[in-house]
């Protein structure tokens, strides 16, 4: 069901008039190389869809705390985490100077966050579940994508504000700090 509410929200960004059986059998069946490149190729993002959505850093303690508040809520609401007297939910790297919290605000209202944690003495979070030697070993700068959430109100218009948040997330990455591996 995921794999087809994600087919749905890629169709849509198509610029062909198709329905989406017909997108869903294409990207299926073709080999994934050339879905990719397709998929590239003809996928529409507007950086602004509405004027109204706007893609920054986190800069002020209320940003910071809307953005952890956020990502508690949600965590919360998944059953991912128990609820915290604070509301607030936040890692030891977001604590880090290594880490960039991003927020998407929909007139001024946090609507979307995600963090960019870039190597630190601490690791990365991925790390508890995964062996990055392999990956540290090929000397490339590696950061991890996390934290990631959208407000629950939002989630028809998910991919919306997932894709400019993203495009945010790897020009700031690869241009401020030369990551090359996220």
């Amino acid at each position: 069901r995921s794999g087809t509410a994600e087919v749905d929200a890629v169709s849509s960004f198509f610029p062909l008039s198709v329905d989406n059986r017909s997108v869903r059998w294409l990207l299926k069946h073709l080999p994934a190389g050339i879905t990719h490149r397709l998929v590239r190729r003809n996928l529409r993002c507007d950086p602004d869809p509405s004027g109204r959505l706007r893609v920054k850093l986190a800069e002020t303690r209320e940003e910071y705390e809307a953005c952890f508040r956020l990502l508690h809520d949600v965590n919360v609401e998944r059953g991912w985490i128990n609820p915290r007297p604070s509301g607030l939910y936040m890692m030891v790297h977001h604590a880090l100077p290594t880490t960039a919290v991003i927020c998407a605000t929909y007139d001024d209202e946090v609507i979307a966050t995600m963090s960019l944690v870039r190597d630190n003495p601490f690791g990365f979070p991925l790390q508890y579940s995964f062996d990055l030697d392999s990956v540290r070993s090929q000397g490339r700068d590696i950061g991890e994508v996390c934290s990631m959430v959208v407000s629950p109100r939002f989630t028809q218009e998910r991919v919306r504000v997932l894709l400019p948040l993203m495009r945010f997330v790897y020009e700031y990455a690869t241009r401020y700090f030369d990551l090359r591996f996220l």
